[in-house]
């Protein structure tokens, strides 16, 4: 099955060797330039597990192709250019086709071995993100800016702001319940305000700006403390919606409020049907309709980001898998395929929305274009280790996927490879960098986190 225009999840690669399946994550991405002038338009299909064999491969599926080309040509006298689809792995594709985002892995380090050089690199603000800074009017705010993602996505607010020669400024707001990410922010220049979000009268204190960043919510240790997901989750967005009326909102959400996908399948998309599992699924699209809700009562602009799962170094379903492996324990198949994306791509992204909020709201699910599998992610960390790895358990059919090819539409492919995360991320386990010890409890499947 294959995707339509700007598609790349969802679909079954062409039949090839096994053992050479190994080796090679699948993706599908779009080229738009004449590569044979022929005039026509049809997609051709190339596996190209290395990087030497791209011309060959292209030029054997032409080849191959050659019979559709005449058929095709025959039924139409319209002169269109080609548009070729190529199954191509991470790493490849980040080489050749990333220069949207002006951010390419050759450009990025072997290793992260610092906290300090992790901070740098998840904070790279891409040229898309300069350049939309010389227009951007009016400060941001980034509300729950203490939280995983935050304090980076502000450093890279300011970094493209400088680069960008403006003026404006990035404002944090957290209970900054750590009081070292306000050093940090301030350090770097942004300004931090300590707020409570839950109360509205405190809420109501803030200043008011053209645009806000919501990343305040709760996750992680919901089972037993329901109610308070829920105030977080939904009386918090009420009170924010409600004092930012004349803001662009860029308000995080989730992937989990939709339903469990057939890896075979087709992944969901923004327009398809949610159906969340579980307390935090459920108030999670909670507060999606109260930002809805608002955006509809008041034309707020608003855009809901629908991200799963980011990966830091420090936690993600990268650092999970990797952990394992490394301290021998079994990895668990059950939920055997997940999409994965670069934090430092979920940044520059998210602050990209500032330019697509609209009323009503507007959803970008956020993911990596990979369908990763588990068992292979688990193989790459044994191998780097050079350790054994145990398996329970058989993949089941379906998973928490996202087809995110409207964000990639919009912002280009992310920036780095599922490849080089996982060599990251076992490097920083071989030193023992710093884990948030925040599992993302990616294999539990009823919803209860």
């Amino acid at each position: 099955m294959f995707c339509d225009m700007e598609g790349f999840q969802g679909m079954s690669p062409p039949k090839i060797n096994q053992k050479r399946a190994i080796t090679v994550n699948w993706a599908v991405v779009h080229i738009r330039y004449p590569l044979f002038l022929y005039p026509f338009t049809i997609p051709l299909y190339a596996i190209i597990p290395k990087p030497a064999y791209l011309v060959a491969n292209l030029l054997l599926t032409y080849k191959a192709n050659c019979p559709l080309i005449k058929k095709q040509k025959a039924k139409s006298n319209v002169l269109s250019l080609p548009q070729t689809s190529l199954f191509i792995s991470p790493h490849l594709r980040s080489q050749f086709f990333l220069r949207r985002n002006k951010i390419v892995s050759k450009d990025l380090p072997d290793a992260i071995t610092t906290e300090e050089q992790l901070d740098e690199v998840m904070s790279i603000a891409s040229e898309n993100l300069i350049h939309m800074m010389k227009k951007i009017e009016g400060d941001i705010m980034v509300l729950g800016i203490a939280g995983k993602i935050g304090v980076q996505l502000g450093m890279a607010a300011v970094k493209a702001i400088d680069k960008a020669g403006g003026r404006n400024r990035v404002i944090g707001v957290s209970r900054f319940s750590d009081e070292s990410a306000r050093e940090k922010l301030e350090s770097f220049g942004i300004e931090a305000i300590k707020c409570d979000l839950l109360h509205n009268d405190l809420v109501n204190k803030l200043p008011r700006v053209p645009n806000v960043i919501f990343m305040a919510g709760k996750k992680f240790g919901t089972s037993g403390s329901e109610d308070l997901t829920w105030a977080m989750n939904t009386i918090v967005p009420a009170n924010v919606a409600q004092h930012f009326i004349k803001s662009k909102i860029v308000a995080f959400s989730t992937g989990n409020v939709y339903d469990l996908a057939q890896v075979c399948g087709a992944m969901p998309t923004e327009d398809d049907l949610t159906n969340p599992m579980g307390e935090y699924a459920q108030s999670a699209l909670g507060r999606e309709r109260v930002f809805e809700y608002f955006s509809n009562l008041n034309q707020t602009p608003v855009c809901i980001v629908r991200l799963n799962y980011a990966v830091d170094l420090r936690y993600g379903v990268l650092r999970d898998i990797g952990n394992r492996v490394y301290v021998g324990q079994s990895i668990d198949l059950s939920t055997g395929h997940v999409n994965v994306i670069w934090q430092g791509d979920v940044i520059n992204q998210a602050i990209l929305c500032l330019e697509h909020c609209s009323s009503p709201v507007n959803i970008i699910n956020m993911t990596g274009p990979e369908t990763a599998s588990i068992r292979y992610i688990a193989m790459q960390f044994a191998k780097i280790f050079n350790k054994d790895v145990t398996f329970i358990n058989e993949e089941r059919p379906t998973a928490l996927l996202s087809n995110a090819s409207k964000a990639a539409k919009l912002f280009g492919y992310p920036s780095v490879p599922l490849l080089r995360m996982i060599e990251w991320v076992a490097k920083w386990i071989e030193i023992g960098g710093r884990s948030l010890d925040k599992p993302t409890h990616f294999e539990v499947r009823d919803g209860k986190f």
